[in-house]
């Protein structure tokens, strides 16, 4: 194997094939220890939120799998019958995230949800890990000092802020990182046409990354642009390789992206439904008063102000700080839930419509982490080069994880039913229902959507019911039906006239299911009145009510 030159100093230093795959595999395996228990429960539990089947994240990332892996495998399109009967609009609508279900895609199984979710989220961490590592490497640090810098990602658990939000389209960030690594290559080659070819390989896997998700898109880009207007390599870089970089990502990813702006001033206006998320600064250093997946590993910030000392680490520990300063969005706050100060972020948010949609300017930390394991690796491999006594410093960083360890175990450790309520009557429906299925208390919960990849029914739910879509309004037969399922919810306004216009529209069976509304009553009192219309349900399994139309 040929000889790595370490930036700055001109030292050579031996590297075999078994020391890279130690160095590469350690942090998988640190990482698989402490995990232990979450990875033991692979197939039985699902990890993510805890209470998965009423997170609206969760449940639309599960459906927008399910309906690619449809599309996948048999062809049909699923969002064409999601709002009967007129169908649904364009997907981007609701969730504006593919590359998570298009590699689901050939395997994915409602019926088998555990081990599917669960294996996707190991393999997305896992080359969170590995990419971080390369990219430390291609930055010209050691393997050795690679692998020890990347326990500042591994023992951060913000990572999995995403996951536990059941948002798996957003726990994608091995692009980025990967984007990272052949940046900093680009600004390291000697070569004109090594460097403009690197530049194209960031700008592919940039629009790979704009795929997964735009903002961790947008983040990465900052990062190198501040990588490489702050020195990150030769001093004599060209404009080129930057120029091939942002060519072939807009050409890859900008159809995609001029869709999502066209959507980007009606998104903005919709609220998360898990909230608005910011890293706080108490989560910064590490601070126990901070939930574990808003909290970085306690090191991070000394590491980064370590690498700031030296002017070959300097770049990307500046690069890692504008990330972080990105992930404390426009209101700067000690601890979640507490009053803030305005950052100069602030005016950004305010008067860019894309900004405005990112709820959770914490997903930026991730990628600000994966620059912040190149600097700490440079300075590493700096500080220990021809000088055996410092041989140990790359162990250093993973002395804390002991103490990381149950922080990022309570991000993942959820045993979880793989099967939301009122799975029974679905499957009763998929043999029985000779027409669409009305979801009465499907609303905010995104109950319907649940439930549609096992019975597999066209139906009518709140999910898609945004009337202030710019390019696709509603009809005045979707807004009719979607008002009487609304009154149906709560128990009054219905009767056997409503009932003969769904059965006109094409439905033949309504469902109600306990355990997804905020309150039991509505539950009762839709269920009185269905009987007091179609009579008996024709299924009742004590969490379920389904009825015939009349």
């Amino acid at each position: 194997m040929k000889l790595a030159v370490s930036p700055g100093h001109g030292e050579k230093t031996p590297h075999g094939m078994w020391t890279a795959l130690s160095c590469l595999l350690a942090p998988l395996v640190v990482l698989a220890w402490i995990l232990r228990d979450a990875i033991a429960s692979l197939g039985s539990g699902l990890w993510g939120p805890a209470e998965p089947w009423l997170d609206g994240d969760f449940v639309g990332n599960f459906w927008c799998q399910w309906r690619t892996a449809r599309l996948f495998h048999d062809g049909r399109e699923w969002m064409a019958s999601l709002a009967w009967p007129e169908g649904g609009g364009d997907l981007l609508l609701a969730f504006p995230n593919r590359l998570d279900a298009w590699l689901a895609a050939p395997f994915f199984d409602p019926d088998n949800l555990s081990f599917c979710w669960n294996l996707q989220a190991v393999f997305h961490l896992g080359m969170a890990l590995l990419a971080v590592v390369l990219a430390a490497r291609l930055a010209g640090a050691s393997w050795a000092a690679s692998a020890g810098a990347s326990a500042l990602f591994t023992l951060s658990p913000t990572i999995l802020h995403e996951l536990a939000g059941g948002r798996m389209a957003t726990f994608i960030v091995w692009p980025g990182l990967l984007a990272m690594g052949s940046w900093a290559a680009a600004l390291r080659s000697p070569l004109p046409r090594s460097a403009t070819f690197l530049g194209a390989v960031t700008g592919a896997l940039l629009a790979l990354q704009a795929w997964g998700y735009p903002y961790h898109a947008l983040v990465v880009g900052v990062i190198l642009v501040l990588a490489g207007l702050t020195g990150a390599g030769s001093a004599r870089i060209s404009w080129r390789p930057a120029l091939a970089m942002f060519s072939l990502c807009l050409l890859l990813a900008g159809p995609y992206l001029w869709k999502l702006q066209s959507l980007s001033t009606f998104l903005a206006v919709l609220e998360p439904p898990s909230g608005y998320t910011a890293l706080p600064l108490a989560g910064v250093l590490g601070l126990a008063s901070v939930p574990e997946r808003f909290r970085l590993y306690a090191p991070v910030l000394p590491a980064l102000l370590v690498a700031l000392s030296w002017k070959g680490s300097r770049p990307w520990a500046l690069a890692a700080l504008g990330g972080l300063f990105l992930a404390l969005g426009p209101v700067l706050k000690w601890n979640l839930g507490q009053g803030g100060v305005d950052s100069p972020l602030a005016w950004l948010w305010q008067h860019l419509p894309v900004l405005s949609r990112m709820h959770h300017p914490v997903r930026a930390a991730p990628l600000a982490l994966g620059a912040a394991c190149i600097a700490l690796a440079l300075f590493l491999h700096r500080v220990t080069v021809g000088r055996p006594f410092a041989t140990f410093l790359p162990l250093v960083p993973w002395v804390g994880t002991w103490l990381a360890a149950p922080a990022i175990r309570m991000v993942t450790s959820w045993s979880i039913a793989d099967a939301p309520p009122g799975i029974a009557a679905a499957r009763w429906l998929s043999h029985n229902a000779d027409g669409a299925v009305v979801d009465v208390l499907g609303g905010e919960q995104l109950g319907g959507l649940a439930l549609q990849p096992w019975h597999r029914r066209p139906l009518l739910e709140g999910a898609q019911g945004y009337e202030s879509s710019p390019d696709r309004p509603w009809t005045p037969l979707q807004k009719e039906l979607v008002w009487q399922v609304r009154l149906l919810a709560h128990g009054d306004g219905a009767d056997v006239t409503t009932m003969h216009d769904f059965v006109g529209a094409g439905f033949s069976h309504a469902l109600v299911v306990k355990g997804r509304s905020p309150g039991a009553g509505e539950v009762s009192d839709s269920t009185e009145l269905l009987e007091r219309i179609c009579g008996p349900p024709v299924f009742q399994d004590g969490q379920a009510f389904v009825y015939r139309l009349p």
